[in-house]
C-alpha cells in the first residue's frame, strides 16, 4: 500500500470484521465479498421463503381435455379465469392466460367485423 493509499479513507486500515471493526468500506479493492453460491452463500431474507411452483408438464390428452372445458360457454369463461389467475402448475396457468388473449381477441375482431356487416348492409338498403 503506498502512501496514497494509505491516508485514502475508501482503504481502511483497521480490521473490518471483529470486535474493533467501525465501519465497513463501499468501495475499494478491501470490501469482503459475500459468495452469492453454495454452502457458505449469504442468506438474503427476501429470498429465503422462496414460493414453490408445480411446473410438471401437461400431457397432449391433458391440453385437449382443457381445450374441450374452456370451450364450454359459461363454464369454460368462469374454469379459464380461475386456472389463468389462481394458484396451480404454471403450465396450465399461462394455457389458460393463452387461450383467454385468443378468445378476447377473437371477440374484438367479432365486433369490428360485425360492426362493419352491419355498416354494410344499413348503406345498401
Amino acid at each position: 500500500m503506498n502512501n496514497q493509499q494509505m491516508n485514502d479513507p475508501r482503504f481502511p486500515q483497521k480490521p473490518i470484521y471483529g470486535p474493533n471493526a467501525q465501519q465497513k468500506p463501499m468501495y475499494g479493492p478491501n470490501v469482503p465479498v459475500e459468495p452469492t453460491y453454495g454452502p457458505n452463500a449469504a442468506i438474503n431474507p427476501a429470498y429465503s421463503q422462496q414460493v414453490y411452483q408445480d411446473t410438471t408438464p401437461l400431457s397432449p390428452w391433458a391440453y385437449a381435455g382443457y381445450m374441450l372445458l374452456f370451450s364450454l360457454p359459461l363454464v369454460g369463461l368462469i374454469m379459464m379465469l380461475i386456472y389463468a389467475f389462481g394458484d396451480g402448475n404454471i403450465n396450465l396457468k399461462n394455457f389458460a392466460r393463452g387461450f383467454l388473449l385468443l378468445g378476447l381477441i377473437g371477440f374484438v375482431l367479432g365486433l369490428i367485423f360485425g360492426a362493419t356487416l352491419v355498416n354494410l348492409f344499413t348503406e345498401l338498403l
